[in-house]
């Protein structure tokens, strides 16, 4: 299995096999801990190979965190290169068009994967969604971190949330409790924890009814909801790389930010890999296969209760006032109400090319002031397929 003549490329690999497989809370932890101390059989060189290899596993001590198989794969990442990512404008992080230049710029760095990154964050302030697109981006693409943030409030900020502490020690924070009053911290969605969603879900909601306070159809619909969005991640992005959630309320302004982001195979190839080949032939290429996406009750996965998540969540942000972006791919939905002087809101939808982002992103702001309709909205789908009584019943 291990001999003196196998590569040192070969023996770094198996190692990092090794220390993956024996990360934290592994059932192999014990096993091979058997091998090394002689209370199992093993080879001598076998054995030496893996007393080594335990003895270089990253161990985390820190107070709510842990080391798991992604984050070994990471550390073990060789860089081909230093590369400094600085942000200035906050906007970048936002959901506006200014966020396109992040994009583009974390597109280009993964034609030069894996990197270095140095992260200098000289903004006064900073949005969930870019922050959970660099995470998702550097759970992928990235070697080693080192994020700088020049203002302390920000620094602070991206300490309590655990985004510093994810992104820059490779490791998995016990993400409720880092939660604070006002925001749901940096949260893995990691495909081998799927039992996962409906906790993630839940918090979100609790975030929305300490700052919005909600009737108990409420909190069912909007959990369902949230549950759709992550579970999204576990059953289209077919990816080893986990995808991350974020959220923020600003009750001074009145508004409260959502973002999922995965680094997967994005909405066009969930659909080309659909069991349907009606969907097949209809997804065409990636704006059509958006379009599809946030129609009503279609879905790459042919299954009882699949295709209503993304339609809902357009519906509900569009009747509460607020702002939906949909990010894959080449492409970018978004949809929000533009305030015309002395004509009121009108409702804004578009679709525009991007920079290629590998994976999907779903970023939410509601209006705290404007009510959330989300029994008229579910009764759109119609009671055809049980949906009242699912959400309501």
């Amino acid at each position: 299995m291990v001999n003196a003549t196998r590569s040192t490329e070969d023996h770094n690999h198996l190692t990092t096999v090794v220390c993956a497989l024996c990360a934290q809370n592994s059932t192999w932890n014990s096993e091979v801990k058997k091998r090394v101390s002689k209370k199992a059989r093993c080879l001598p060189s076998v054995r030496a190979f893996l007393s080594n290899a335990i003895h270089d596993l990253p161990i985390s001590e820190a107070r709510a965190t842990r080391v798991t198989v992604p984050d070994v794969l990471r550390r073990s990442r060789s860089p081909k290169c230093s590369r400094d990512l600085i942000i200035e404008d906050p906007l970048e992080l936002g959901m506006g068009p200014e966020q396109r230049s992040l994009v583009a710029r974390l597109s280009d760095l993964s034609k030069v994967a894996p990197v270095d990154l140095n992260i200098v964050i000289q903004a006064d302030h900073v949005l969930v969604h870019g922050l959970a697109l660099i995470a998702t981006w550097c759970e992928r693409y990235a070697a080693n971190v080192r994020i700088d943030a020049k203002q302390k409030r920000v620094q602070h900020y991206l300490e309590r949330t655990g985004f510093k502490k994810v992104v820059e020690e490779c490791v998995t924070i016990d993400a409720p409790l880092f939660d604070q009053e006002n925001f749901v911290a940096l949260t893995r969605i990691d495909r081998e924890e799927q039992a996962e969603a409906d906790a993630i879900s839940k918090r979100l909601v609790d975030l929305f009814e300490r700052v919005l306070g909600l009737r108990d159809e409420q909190k069912v619909a909007l959990g369902v909801l949230f549950a759709e969005l992550v579970e999204n991640v576990y059953r289209h992005a077919q990816s080893n790389c986990p995808g991350y959630v974020m959220a923020q309320a600003h009750p001074d302004k009145q508004k409260l930010h959502v973002v999922v982001a995965d680094s997967g195979i994005g909405v066009f190839g969930s659909f080309r890999q659909s069991s349907s080949p009606e969907i097949r032939s209809r997804a065409t290429d990636e704006r059509r296969a958006i379009e599809m996406a946030l129609e009503k009750l279609v879905t790459s996965k042919v299954q009882n209760h699949a295709g209503y998540g993304l339609y809902i969540v357009k519906r509900l942000v569009q009747s509460n006032h607020g702002w939906m972006r949909l990010l894959s791919g080449r492409c970018t939905y978004q949809t929000w109400h533009e305030k015309r002087p002395m004509r009121g809101l009108k409702l804004r939808k578009e679709l525009t090319d991007n920079l290629p982002w590998r994976g999907t992103e779903v970023s939410l702001m509601f209006d705290l002031k404007e009510p959330l309709p989300l029994q008229s909205v579910y009764r759109e789908l119609g009671p055809q397929r049980g949906y009242e009584e699912d959400f309501f019943g």
